[in-house]
């Protein structure tokens, strides 16, 4: 029988994933004081602490209402909390601007999932979360363009579009 999970559950979820985001750039803006690069991991930082304030206070309003089952998945909840210190301590710009870009990328994967699987204000909700991580990839991808910065995987698969 499959696990259920409460909105609250999800959404606890989702907080701790913006929490670690913004302790990424936070964290990561320090290493590049004085650029353009800083002034945007910065604007990030902020934007993903009222993420976790936003969050929380869906989670006060909906609380354990609405029921998922447990095949509910915040994309990087694992894949990214594990790696997100070393990357923001010692990674390269282009490490830095492309696992940024890769957690966004997953957050308005999961907040679209999450929109697309309800209707009425829930989904509202998921969705204007989707829209706002939606400028975060906006906003590095340009700053990835205007800093001629070259993101490639082995495979020399481009991110940034």
């Amino acid at each position: 029988m499959a696990q259920q999970l409460t909105i609250d559950d999800v959404l606890k979820r989702a907080q701790m994933v913006e929490k670690t985001a913004e302790e990424f750039y936070r964290i990561a803006s320090q290493r590049f004081e004085g650029t353009e690069m800083q002034m945007l991991l910065i604007q990030l930082s902020e934007e993903e602490s009222g993420h976790v304030d936003e969050v929380g206070e869906i989670r006060n309003k909906y609380k354990s209402t609405i029921v998922f089952d447990d095949k509910v998945q915040i994309d990087g909840e694992v894949k990214f909390l594990d790696k997100f210190e070393k990357i923001a301590k010692e990674g390269s710009i282009e490490a830095v601007a492309k696992f940024a870009l890769d957690m966004e990328k997953a957050a308005v994967s999961s907040y679209s999932q999450l929109a697309k699987s309800h209707t009425g204000e829930v989904k509202q909700v998921f969705q204007d979360l989707a829209d706002f991580e939606q400028t975060h990839v906006d906003n590095i991808t340009r700053m990835i363009k205007s800093l001629s910065l070259n993101l490639s995987d082995d495979d020399g698969e481009f991110h940034a579009h």
